[in-house]
């Protein structure tokens, strides 16, 4: 049938269907790519899932060091604020409250890391956890000082250090 066709016409269609079997191979390895990621991700909060939390607690302060924070003092015991981890960035001063979980963190947490905010002088506040973050937490958290990093997030500070 394609022999049949003229030379101009066979040749659009021969054009076409190369361009459509590129675009195809394409996002195939996109797709693969994403697969990829989220298999890493999955494993990669995994092993974080099998650490004591004050392990959790200083792996996440050598990755705040990695992305740029200074003076990072890991503190997590009795005392310390409510602030797990106190860091430098930019001139502000962040404490940081970390939660090793596979579930959902709540509301709860958020008020906690804003009377830390209060405690410890801080600018902000990041509230980092494997798991994820209740509704009510994210209602919570929108127009404060606090930062919501949640398990995939986590997994993208991870990969981009992974990638320096």
């Amino acid at each position: 049938m394609l022999l049949r066709l003229k030379s101009a016409d066979r040749k659009s269609l021969t054009k076409e269907f190369h361009s459509l079997r590129d675009e195809y191979r394409k996002e195939l390895a996109n797709a693969k790519r994403r697969d990829e990621s989220r298999r890493k991700g999955s494993q990669t909060l995994d092993g974080l899932s099998r650490l004591r939390p004050a392990e959790f607690e200083q792996y996440i302060g050598g990755l705040l060091e990695a992305r740029g924070y200074q003076k990072v003092t890991v503190r997590g015991a009795p005392g310390d604020q409510g602030a797990d981890i106190l860091a430098e960035i930019m001139g502000d001063q962040v404490a940081i409250q970390c939660k090793l979980c596979k579930g959902t963190v709540g509301d709860g947490a958020v008020r906690d890391l804003l009377g830390a905010i209060e405690l410890t002088d801080s600018t902000r506040g990041l509230l980092v956890t494997t798991g994820m973050f209740s509704i009510p937490a994210q209602k919570t958290a929108r127009g404060t000082s606090v930062e919501l990093i949640n398990g995939s997030q986590l997994v993208e500070w991870i990969a981009e250090i992974e990638e320096t």
